[in-house]
């Protein structure tokens, strides 16, 4: 195997590949069409592309992101009432970097903004701003994943 090929994913891993309609490889509609394909705000391609094409373990991860936003958003909300700076931070990084490798595009930056914002030293009382397109964001990512928790994991 030279340098620039790859190694084929493990056994039992089902890679699907995108064509430019969204669907997988095998068709555009039917069982073999892809929910996740065109899905706003997401890059299930690129997602799929950092998990190796482990296609469950993406569908498994978005399951957890689905189940566990709500205290995501408590404790935002908590630390933001506490005027509690680190856990903002620590709250908008990890969803950040969750975001990203989920393929969450839209809601990735809006994380980031925030997190730059208090490390730079922005009073939370001034991060209000902030913080309402994340938890919008983040709120129609969760709706429009929940229509499709049964595919999920």
């Amino acid at each position: 195997m030279n340098a620039m090929s790859r190694p084929p994913p493990p056994p039992g891993n089902r890679v699907v590949r995108i064509t430019g309609r969204g669907a997988a490889s095998r068709g555009a509609s039917g069982p073999d069409a892809d929910p996740l394909a065109g899905l706003p705000g997401i890059d299930a391609a690129a997602a799929r592309a950092a998990l190796m094409g482990n296609e469950k373990l993406y569908r498994r991860l978005l399951g957890m992101f689905v189940d566990q936003h709500a205290e995501v958003q408590t404790r935002l909300a908590a630390a933001m009432a506490d005027d509690d700076v680190a856990a903002v931070t620590r709250e908008a990084h990890d969803l950040g970097g969750l975001a990203a490798s989920l393929g969450m595009s839209a809601l990735t930056p809006h994380c980031r903004r925030l997190e730059q914002a208090c490390r730079a030293g922005v009073a939370l009382s001034e991060a209000g701003p902030l913080v309402e397109p994340l938890r919008l964001e983040l709120q129609r990512l969760v709706q429009q994943l929940s229509a499709l928790r049964p595919l999920l994991g």
